[in-house]
């Protein structure tokens, strides 16, 4: 049974990556649960074709659609200002936003490698940038988009944005780790500030299907992509985000908590052990250090 997020959920919620199946779905079931949700996309045309699909089956959610590009820094900082600007707190923050995966690699603007930057370096910054509002909601939670890919994936911190060497998939399983160490960096700060905030990671049944590259895992990806789709219903593909539901809404949360669901079908969301390596403390520390080098905005407070 799919997860259902509690009625009269009367939370700020910003999803990215709303523009994406899973993004989209998660935004949907919040707003129509009560949240008011800012569904943060590049494009806000899309966007408003989005709130519009989603007010037509729930005419009574409050939705708005603001402009955030995660591979541009600038569109991170003037996202975050805006919102502070409106004195609102953000009691969810919700991280779906990926890169597409090219085959080549795509340096950014600001001169970062595009999948660490949408997914780890942009998100660290957004975290950080919002934490005025995220700490002014009585309780709060930030969820990461998680995928099976960061079991493999590798940082090596004279490289984080892979200047010496790229490969789609590696760079990919790198930025995916990159945002578990950064949401356990975050649980751990969160605890000793004494924040009533939650970092979590989740992991949707798609896996994030939408942004592999067309060379990702073909020998295995072939037949269950098949399995899946003959046996799932359509859409359904890239629109399991029980987890991440769960990970949003439910009373059971814990601090650094990784959830998922049974792979490759879906099923009730539950805890997941996380890759040894996304447990590395001295290695998140290193490498949200680093992004805060990058990026100049930090998850600590001053002191």
């Amino acid at each position: 049974m799919p997860y259902q997020v509690p009625s009269r959920f009367n939370r700020i919620a910003i999803v990215t990556g709303a523009d994406t199946e899973p993004g989209r779905a998660v935004a949907r079931a919040l707003a129509a649960a009560g949240a008011t949700v800012t569904l943060a996309v590049p494009d806000p045309a899309r966007g408003d074709q989005i709130r519009r699909q989603i007010m037509a089956a729930h005419p009574g959610a409050e939705l708005c659609v603001r402009r955030l590009d995660m591979s541009d820094l600038s569109s991170v900082r003037g996202f975050a200002a805006a919102h502070i600007a409106d004195g609102l707190p953000v009691h969810m923050l919700i991280n779906l936003a990926e890169a597409p995966c090219p085959l080549t690699r795509v340096e950014t603007a600001d001169g970062f490698e595009l999948q660490m930057a949408t997914n780890f370096l942009s998100a660290h910054a957004l975290i950080a940038s919002l934490l005025p509002a995220l700490l002014s909601a009585p309780s709060s939670r930030i969820v990461t988009g998680a995928s099976r890919a960061a079991r493999r994936g590798r940082i090596v911190l004279d490289d984080v944005n892979s200047e010496r060497s790229y490969h789609a998939a590696d760079a990919y399983a790198a930025s995916k780790l990159a945002g578990l160490l950064l949401t356990q960096r975050l649980a751990r700060i969160s605890t000793t500030y004494g924040w009533p905030l939650l970092a979590t990671s989740a992991r949707p049944g798609s896996d994030h299907a939408h942004s592999r590259p067309a060379t990702w895992d073909r020998p295995a990806g072939s037949w269950l992509t098949s399995v899946r789709a003959n046996l799932l219903p359509e859409g359904q593909l890239v629109g399991d985000v029980d987890p991440v539901l769960h990970a949003a809404a439910a009373p059971d949360v814990t601090q650094g908590g990784h959830y998922g669901t049974t792979w490759p079908l879906p099923g009730p969301p539950r805890p997941e052990p996380l890759p040894d390596q996304a447990r590395d403390e001295e290695l998140a520390e290193q490498l949200c250090a680093q992004a805060e080098q990058l990026t100049g905005v930090s998850l600590t407070p001053l002191t």
